[in-house]
């Protein structure tokens, strides 16, 4: 069972702001999601062969091809660059990830 703390900790990972009236609601649920998954846990599989696409296509992706040669390294880079929103030191500039800094 998920504790109050468990799920204030998923919604500061997920970023979604949650009431303190919320809280127990979406404790319930997300216990009664993981205790299903366990009970899927504990089904024997060990005869069962593993399937891992079930469409027959061997590659339903394009291949990866050279269209056109824009030139060497240095032209490619400045064409990529001018297209980004945010460059800096001749790299691409992008938020913070992990922390929550506006720089």
């Amino acid at each position: 069972m998920l504790t109050d703390k468990d799920i204030e900790h998923i919604s500061k990972l997920a970023r979604i702001k949650i009431s303190v009236d919320e809280i127990s609601l979406i404790r319930e649920k997300l216990s009664s999601v993981f205790e299903y998954i366990g009970q899927l846990n504990t089904v024997d599989t060990d005869h069962i062969e593993p399937i891992f696409q079930t469409t027959g296509l061997i590659s339903a992706l394009r291949d990866d091809n050279v269209e056109k040669n824009i030139g060497d390294e240095d032209a490619q880079r400045s064409i990529l660059l001018e297209q980004a929103p945010k460059v800096k030191d001749n790299f691409i500039k992008v938020g913070s990830v992990l922390g929550r800094s506006k720089k």
